[in-house]
């Protein structure tokens, strides 16, 4: 396996996304693998092999039978790929997943143990609860609270605009007066409009909130991100200049993963059950954040032989290749947050793949051709009397003259699909009257 090939293997296996002996990439939910694709053709890691058959012959024909996972290809005008914006959509999911099971046990931990906490982790997000308290109440946390939360993070799973954590980025800007390549941005979409809907004193959601609820959601999001705001530890800038995008989406997902691993760390030191565990695991990037710029820089070669993901996939339709590979599932208390996210998706039936048809051979269209105008003969007449001409030496015969003239077109049929047709009249010789008998 090559450089670039093991770096992705290593950097989707972090996000719990599985990739086969043969680099096919495959999201696993309900017991069944189902493998990535962009427009019905499955994702591969590009590996040698995969680059040699990306094209295959079926019914004669040359037919893309694999995309190749290629995130830092990118283009300095048309800007990233759709590997690209694959990756992107799983990283927030998997944040989604963290923080919302994270909230789940921060909230019950203190519903539990309200005023006997030891640890330093928990005590910091107690100081964030009691700044953010309001009138006398002894806890801001109770069943409610827990219930109210869940109901928000079901909702928001099939809710994109509404996730907890995303990635923006953009070409070009500065940063403490540093023109950079790509400038990137951590934004928290569901607290933005979580605050606005309390400022307009509106539910969210279709979720009646307390005041309590308020504040403690509030407080969870100030203790789990440190900052909310669009700058500082929430933006960031790449000078790279082949692969900016994903470096750029590499580091915003770095700094979540280390603000979010120590209150990880805790929750599950505390004592949580193994099925909660699985679902808040975050496993850190394959490459350290410092040196991802020049690591990057040092797969450029291997990234340029990875043939271009939109030509393959505007070539010849391929035919959908991959059946879900279906597996055991395996009884788990609460199913995997891949599991979750995929219940929560509308249309989320898997589509069987289309039957192949032999496209019907084309029909020629007729080819119409206008007849001939009959020929006229001429009216009979009797013949002149032959007179004896006399004779002269060396008598030129004169031609005789074409009745029907030499100038006229030839006729062609109206339908541009057929082919010129011969002329219906030219250069042809005198006619005659058709012979009498008795002449």
């Amino acid at each position: 396996m090559n450089k670039v090939s093991e770096f992705y293997k290593e950097l989707l296996e972090s996000l719990n996304i599985h990739v086969d002996n043969n680099g096919l990439i495959s999201i696993e939910g309900h017991g069944i693998k189902k493998p990535l694709d962009i427009d019905g053709i499955p994702l591969y890691l590009p590996t040698d092999e995969n680059i040699n058959t990306t094209i295959e012959v079926v019914d004669g024909k040359p037919t893309p039978t694999k995309v190749l996972f290629n995130p830092l290809e990118e283009d300095v005008y048309k800007g990233v790929n759709e590997s690209y914006t694959k990756l992107k959509n799983i990283m927030e999911l998997k944040l989604l997943g963290v923080v919302g099971n994270l909230g789940i046990s921060l909230l019950s931990i203190m519903a539990e143990n309200s005023g006997e906490l030891t640890d330093m982790e928990l005590i910091k997000f107690v100081n964030v609860l009691n700044k953010n308290k309001v009138g006398k109440r002894k806890s801001m946390v109770d069943e409610k609270t827990i219930s109210t939360w869940i109901n928000l993070y079901e909702k928001v799973l099939s809710k994109p605009d509404h996730r907890y954590v995303k990635f923006f980025n953009k070409k070009g800007g500065k940063i403490d007066g540093i023109h950079y390549n790509r400038v990137g941005t951590i934004v928290f979409p569901f607290i933005e409009k979580f605050r606005k809907a309390i400022e307009n004193k509106q539910q969210f959601l279709d979720t009646k909130l307390r005041v309590v609820d308020q504040n403690t959601i509030n407080s969870l999001f100030e203790y789990m991100f440190q900052t909310l705001e669009p700058k500082g530890i929430n933006q960031f800038g790449s000078l790279n200049k082949k692969s900016p995008s994903l470096h750029l989406l590499l580091l915003e997902y770095d700094s979540v993963y280390k603000r979010l691993s120590p209150i990880i760390e805790t929750i599950v030191e505390h004592g949580v059950e193994d099925d909660v565990i699985e679902q808040l695991m975050l496993k850190p990037l394959p490459v350290r954040a410092e040196t991802l710029g020049d690591y990057i820089d040092s797969l450029e070669a291997e990234v340029r032989r990875v043939p271009n993901e939109a030509a393959v996939v505007n070539a010849t339709p391929a035919k959908k290749p991959s059946i879900l590979m279906e597996t055991q599932p395996t009884q788990k208390k609460s199913g995997s947050f891949w599991d979750k996210v995929s219940s929560n998706q509308p249309n989320q039936q898997v589509q069987q793949p289309p039957v192949y048809q032999q496209p019907a051979p084309v029909q020629q269209p007729p080819v119409y051709q206008t007849p001939p105008p009959p020929v006229r003969q001429p009216a009979y007449q009797a013949p002149a009397p032959v007179q004896q001409q006399p004779v002269y030496p060396q008598q030129v015969q004169q031609p005789v003259s074409n009745p029907f003239g030499t100038g006229r077109r030839p006729i062609v049929a109206d339908d541009p699909w057929s082919q010129p047709q011969q002329p219906a009249y030219g250069n042809r010789g005198p006619v005659y009257p058709p012979a009498r008998s008795g002449w």
